[in-house]
């Protein structure tokens, strides 16, 4: 699977394949918990439902990978 450059669809499929998943202007991501149920860690460390609609046209999305050290330490405190 390409890291770059994916549809909404094949961003999708990355996250039910564990995977997490951004667009180039998130500092946070999203990723599907024990239930496959889409989430979203913020920049500010919440995690909360994600929401859809408004970026299903989106043709930017990426795998999220490599976190700097200040944003590993809020992805840890938000578990």
């Amino acid at each position: 699977m390409k890291n770059t450059g994916l549809t909404f669809e094949e961003a999708h499929e990355a996250l039910m394949n564990g995977l997490k998943v951004r667009l180039p202007e998130w500092r946070g991501y999203w990723f599907a918990d024990e239930n496959k149920l889409v989430k979203a860690l913020t920049k500010d460390g919440d995690i909360s439902d994600a929401w859809a609609s408004a970026y299903m046209d989106r043709q930017d999305w990426e795998i999220a990978q490599g976190l700097d050290f200040g944003w590993a330490i809020c992805a840890l405190k938000a578990g």
